[in-house]
């Protein structure tokens, strides 16, 4: 390691992307804090539009009952 901070970032960052632990895989996948922010708004926004239409469906069957 140098002293230079650049560096220091850069000599782990190429030890990150070069780490194997497998064969098959190349590089370090890893999931930042933004990533799992993001992940976790889509998925509630996901369950919130699976409710949203739980209850329209449910809606429309009420009306589909009423008219027969």
């Amino acid at each position: 390691m140098t002293n230079d901070k650049g560096e220091q970032v850069s000599e782990k960052l190429e030890k990150q992307i070069n780490h194997q632990p497998l064969s098959e895989l190349f590089g370090l996948v890893a999931v930042t804090n933004a990533e799992k922010v993001i992940l976790e708004r889509i998925q509630e926004k996901h369950g919130q539009i699976k409710e949203y239409l739980k209850n329209i469906m449910a809606e429309i069957a009420l009306i589909i009952r009423r008219s027969e």
